[in-house]
């Protein structure tokens, strides 16, 4: 997948000639960092905003959310990472068709079909929560006086991109009147260990929870006592561990090519 996106770019030019728009290469470069990361999530949410720019039904069908659900939802999105409209047809088909097209089965993978689901999941939240709760919470002069938190961003909204968290708390960052510099460094560093501790509580409990079930000792009642003391939240709202499952090789993609 690295490789597919890194020939576009090297097509291109390199990324200095990808178009400086303001839009397309920082699209380049979050698709790089989630696929280092491994942000399978990103990668799919991707894939769909710019599918819903060429056929919007096409969308909707493979969201399975109605039609103004997934219109609002997307609308967001597209606001939050600036609009497809400004970068170029073939770009914007480029990523439509990335990492792979629909012809090509991918979007039949149980891989792909389950981040589907789960991107699915976030913008139907998304659509009932955004501009009904959170943006009014965020307004400079009425609003709570903080940004959106991981917290809210995971169970809530049930996003499951570590990107897309750090853009969100960005944007909600700069609605609230705190604008980019020292303090927001500061404000990013704190949302992002705040992340980092949920991260670590959910692997402990998941690890306990492991560890109890395979225990065959004679206080099993006490174990099972302990383990409903444990804060649940925990386990349902766990950050899902999926393996990578784009593993068909990609097409010849030439965007940048003229008709």
């Amino acid at each position: 997948m690295a490789e597919h996106l890194d020939s576009f770019v090297r097509f291109c030019g390199g990324v200095n000639k990808i178009p400086d728009d303001g839009t397309s290469r920082p699209r380049i470069l979050l698709l790089k960092d989630a696929i280092e990361t491994g942000d399978y999530f990103y990668i799919v949410l991707h894939q769909i905003l710019c599918v819903w720019s060429i056929d919007r039904e096409a969308a909707h069908r493979l969201l399975g959310l109605a039609s103004d659900v997934a219109e609002s939802a997307l609308s967001i999105i597209q606001n939050t990472l600036r609009k497809n409209e400004n970068m170029t047809q073939r770009l914007v088909h480029f990523f439509a068709t990335f990492p792979n097209t629909r012809s090509s089965g991918l979007w039949e993978t149980e891989g792909f079909r389950k981040h589907a689901s789960d991107v699915s999941v976030f913008l139907n939240n998304l659509h009932e929560q955004w501009n009904r709760i959170h943006m009014p919470a965020m307004r400079s002069r009425s609003g709570r006086g903080y940004p959106i938190l991981a917290d809210e961003l995971r169970y809530q909204l049930k996003l499951r991109s570590p990107l897309l968290e750090s853009i969100f708390f960005t944007v909600t960052r700069r609605h609230i009147g705190v604008p980019d510099g020292r303090i927001a460094d500061q404000m990013m560093a704190l949302f992002r260990q705040d992340a980092q501790n949920d991260h670590a509580r959910v692997r402990a409990t998941k690890s306990s929870n492991s560890n109890s079930s395979n225990s065959n000792s004679s206080n099993s009642n006490s174990s099972h006592s302990s383990n409903s003391n444990c804060d649940s939240r925990l386990i349902l709202r766990r950050p899902l561990e999926c393996n990578n499952p784009y593993h068909k090789p990609f097409p010849d993609n030439r965007p940048c090519q003229s008709k």
